[in-house]
């Protein structure tokens, strides 16, 4: 899991180009290009994971159309896609992809079971979550330079508040029965096409940056609360 939120300088650097809304005025002694890439779609995330990984000499995860050279799957779209949703992750590769729900949350408790990754439960206690996150509380309700914050035990940070973060699956139920890495499954889907995102956002109360949180939306929407981080899988992993 990427120690940080992708920043505007990493997407711009990747991609070519910086969409964020909070583009300039950073706060006072904080780096513009450090605050984190927002109003980025899910489609356009999977674009920057296969266009690092073939920047970094690994084996691109995403396939589209049989594809994995993302200049082969045409303009991103700005609607439902067909062949974009039908996406899948290339058996064996070693490059970056969106990390699923589970993975996710895993990666934001690192070990606890509380509310907040730091032990705490009352999301109303804003002396503690103002050293955690970035919220409305204490934002000014736009982004704020990655890492600023206290990781999580994991060394981990902002995986509270700042943006919001894309996630692999689609909308469905957790099964009620423990499972390792659940992934979406039709017969618990509750849309066709909208995808997760977890974390919460910087302009929100600090209720929505729980662990637990879930947030969804449709895969080409943007929104200047949107971002997101990536994950590449250990040696032998399933996904």
């Amino acid at each position: 899991m990427s120690v940080y939120q992708v920043t505007q300088e990493q997407f711009e650097t990747v991609m070519g180009r910086n969409p964020s809304f909070f583009s300039e005025d950073p706060a006072d002694d904080e780096i513009q290009a450090k605050r984190p890439v927002d109003t980025v779609n899910w489609y356009e995330a999977l674009v920057f994971c296969n266009r690092l990984s073939i920047m970094d000499g690994l084996t691109p995860a995403c396939r589209i159309g049989g594809k994995t050279a993302p200049d082969a799957w045409g303009a991103i779209p700005t609607d439902s896609n067909a062949a974009w949703d039908a996406v899948t992750i290339t058996a064996r590769s070693t490059g970056y992809r969106l990390p699923t729900e589970a993975q996710w949350e895993y990666a934001c408790r690192a070990g606890t079971t509380t509310a907040f990754n730091d032990g705490t439960n009352d999301w109303e206690d804003a002396e503690a979550i103002d050293l955690l996150a970035w919220t409305r509380n204490n934002s000014g309700r736009h982004t704020r330079e990655t890492g600023k914050k206290t990781p999580n035990e994991w060394g981990l940070y902002d995986m509270h508040g700042n943006v919001w973060e894309w996630c692999w699956n689609r909308e469905y139920d957790y099964p009620g029965s423990t499972q390792t890495n659940p992934m979406e499954n039709p017969t618990r889907q509750i849309t066709e096409n909208y995808r997760a995102l977890r974390g919460g956002v910087c302009f929100y109360p600090a209720q929505f940056a729980r662990s637990a949180e879930r947030r969804f939306d449709t895969p080409f929407d943007w929104h200047n609360g949107y971002g997101f981080r990536v994950i590449r899988p250990f040696p032998g992993s399933r996904f």
